[in-house]
């Protein structure tokens, strides 16, 4: 069976979420300006900052709900795909 699928963040999700970056113990990272000993941590920093600050989850939501999407099960396998017509003319 094929459902249609749309992306329905809750605003006490997103705000877990934030505040589970916030508070993340950043001593927990080895200090490498490499990648060589694992994350570099400034550059996680940014992505922090980004995920905390910046990004807009509401308005990709939605973006990403304005196509076709669909969850299916085939076999053991759950699917999500986007299913949208190609927009050029023949």
């Amino acid at each position: 069976m094929t459902d249609l699928f749309k992306i329905n963040f809750k605003d006490e999700d997103v705000i877990k979420i934030q505040n589970k970056i916030k508070e993340f113990n950043w001593s927990k990272i080895l200090s490498s300006k490499t990648w060589e000993m694992g994350t570099n941590p400034e550059k996680l920093k940014e992505l922090y900052e980004y995920w905390t600050d910046e990004y807009d989850w509401f308005t990709d939501q939605d973006y990403l709900n304005s196509f076709n999407q669909y969850k299916s099960d085939v076999e053991d396998l759950k699917l999500h795909f986007v299913f949208e017509k190609g927009r050029e003319k023949k």
